[in-house]
């Protein structure tokens, strides 16, 4: 791979860039394994100045770059760091940083930790169920997401027009192939594993002062697939069912 003083060599004269009298700000941040944010832009003010596109050939050569060096390093406590920014000045003068910003970093584990049901709901109507003749035979999905021992266990079953209840064997019906830790999973594999990613975030880990005890999940899922928070979305804590503020500060 490309040195580190070669990219920034390439970034100094990337074409792209028409204004070389202002410094330069490159900030990427990382959330979980992933990258989730990148942005280029003149000056030290990062509300005001302006941002840029830049040339996607030559960002991309620093965004490979840094995923490698995060993925590398991502468990290192020591040296821990999810955010990167580069300066570069008028003179070509380069200085940079890796970094670790836990405000930024609870605020996406925290959207993402609100979005789980809503995201378990729309992936299990619109690729695990995608037939739309199914669809149209039920009312309602009902989906119970619970944790006991550090396992996780699911019971899924549909409402039909009448009320009745089919229970759905989502291990035998599941087809959809997921890549988790180098190892594929089926449907219910994979969100068996992200329930429990989601319980340890919300109770050990980054979450856990924001969001109260909870060990089951029960979610009503419509045809559409999409959940209105009020009314199909319910924590419980040993099947004591919590009120809406199971986030401490509002859902």
């Amino acid at each position: 791979m490309i040195d580190y003083n070669e990219i920034l060599n390439i970034l100094r004269n990337d074409s792209s860039i028409t204004d070389k009298s202002k410094e330069l700000i490159y900030e990427i941040f990382f959330v979980g394994e992933k990258l989730k944010t990148n942005t280029l832009w003149y000056g030290n003010d990062y509300q005001t100045d302006k941002k840029i596109a830049p040339n996607s050939e030559v960002y991309d050569i620093l965004i490979s770059f840094l995923e490698k060096k995060y993925q590398e390093e991502i468990n290192n406590e020591v040296n821990r760091w999810n955010t990167f920014t580069l300066k570069i000045q008028p003179n070509g003068q380069c200085n940079s940083i890796y970094w670790y910003d836990l405000d930024t970093d609870k605020y996406y584990k925290l959207q993402s930790a609100k979005d789980f049901p809503h995201a378990a709901a729309t992936n299990l109507v619109n690729y695990h169920f995608f037939d739309i003749k199914f669809k149209r035979k039920f009312t309602h999905i009902h989906w119970t997401m619970e944790v006991k021992n550090g396992e996780a266990f699911f019971e899924v079953y549909s409402i039909n027009k009448k009320n009745q209840q089919l229970l759905i064997d989502i291990s035998v019906n599941g087809t959809q192939l997921y890549l988790v830790e180098g190892k594929n999973l089926y449907f219910e594999g994979f969100w068996k594993y992200k329930l429990l990613e989601h319980y340890e975030v919300t109770h050990n880990g980054i979450l856990k002062d924001v969001w109260k005890p909870w060990n089951k999940i029960v979610i009503n899922i419509p045809p559409n697939g999409y959940l209105n928070e009020k009314e199909d979305i319910e924590y419980y804590l040993d099947d004591v069912k919590l009120e809406k503020d199971f986030f401490l500060r509002g859902y």
